[in-house]
């Protein structure tokens, strides 16, 4: 008897705790499955759209990666070319490594946006104001001699920056620079003083 009543016992609690997990088990996929979102998907990869790159050399050097998604350029070398336009390099922001060498680029606005970027290299261009780049702060070496910058002001927001090359610029002042932690500067060939302070973690220097 007590055998009868146990088994039926038993039963009854299987059957309750199945229906239970297969009522929560619906309930608990559908709170926790979720589908990505189109537009977060777009906004951090999508096709490569070379209609807005409006520099010609500059649309040949992106074309020629053969890149289709945005987020496939993260190297980017387009050096020796006249390019005097940036528009349109915003669209990658998965770039890493940025190197455009001898050209003739003033304006840095359309790098704002590319807070991946590791290194940029801009020797050799007319650039006059760093300040559109004070938005990488994950920048950790930046090169832009033989420029015509007359201050340093926009490395402030550059709190990674460890390897800064600014000689052969206007330079008035390179005191900004005893704010950063850098640990290697080169800003020889410039009309600014010595710098009133160095900072802690400089390691080598040429001014």
């Amino acid at each position: 008897m007590q055998s009868s009543m146990l088994k039926v016992g038993l039963t009854s609690l299987t059957a309750l705790l199945l229906s239970a997990c297969g009522d929560g088990g619906d309930s608990a996929d559908n709170s926790q499955k979720t589908t990505p979102s189109k537009d977060v998907v777009a906004t951090s990869d999508h096709e490569v759209n070379l209609t807005i790159i409006t520099d010609p050399s500059l649309r040949s050097c992106v074309e020629q990666t053969g890149v289709q998604r945005t987020s496939q350029l993260q190297i980017l070398e387009c050096t020796d070319g006249q390019i005097s336009n940036l528009s349109g390099l915003q669209q990658f922001t998965q770039l890493a490594v940025l190197n455009l060498t001898n050209n003739a680029i003033t304006d840095l606005t359309p790098l704002s946006p590319l807070t991946s970027l590791y290194s940029l290299t801009l020797t050799r261009n007319q650039i006059a104001s760093l300040q559109p780049l004070n938005t990488l702060n994950g920048l950790r070496e930046l090169g832009v001699a033989y420029n015509q910058l007359t201050s340093l002001e926009g490395i402030e927001g550059m709190t990674a920056l460890t390897k800064l090359f600014t000689d052969n610029n206007q330079l008035q002042s390179l005191d900004p620079i005893s704010d950063t932690q850098i640990h290697h500067l080169v800003a020889h060939n410039n009309p600014a003083p010595l710098p009133s302070d160095l900072p802690s973690s400089i390691q080598t220097f040429r001014i």
